[in-house]
């Protein structure tokens, strides 16, 4: 988002919601968090990584849609890992040609640059993830 009144506004809203004490409140969502994610790590210790993954995404689904995501294979979790792995697709170096370095390929058709298709996909597969899971709120 540009500087400018609408980043000021948006903000001072995270600085609000993100303050000190608003923060200390989550220690009780986060703690059950961990406590299950210790129970899934004794549980099945070989799939630590897909635990791991379980616990950062399930406190973000927790703290700020109100969505608990119980397994890694919950489907809001598996959403948000495969949004996620496609948004550092294309940005590993190469993948895209380097637009803020020529801003001139900004201006080509929509039907030549196929980096373009693929970018607004991922951001189409990432609003519909962030709008659904607002929805639910």
């Amino acid at each position: 988002m540009p500087y400018g009144s609408e980043w000021r506004a948006q903000c001072k809203i995270f600085h609000n919601d993100l303050n000190i004490n608003d923060v200390a409140k989550l220690r009780p969502l986060q703690k059950a968090e961990a406590t299950l994610t210790l129970q899934q790590l004794a549980e099945s210790l070989e799939q630590y990584y897909d635990h791991v993954r379980r616990y950062s995404s399930a406190v973000i689904l927790s703290s700020v849609f109100g969505v608990h995501g119980a397994t890694f294979g919950d489907p809001n979790i598996q959403r948000l890992y495969h949004a996620q792995h496609e948004f550092e697709k294309i940005l590993e170096p190469g993948a895209t040609p380097p637009v803020d370095i020529f801003p001139i390929l900004k201006y080509l058709p929509d039907f030549l640059p196929p980096w373009r298709k693929w970018a607004l996909s991922i951001r189409a597969e990432q609003r519909a993830i962030y709008f659904d899971l607002l929805g639910k709120v």
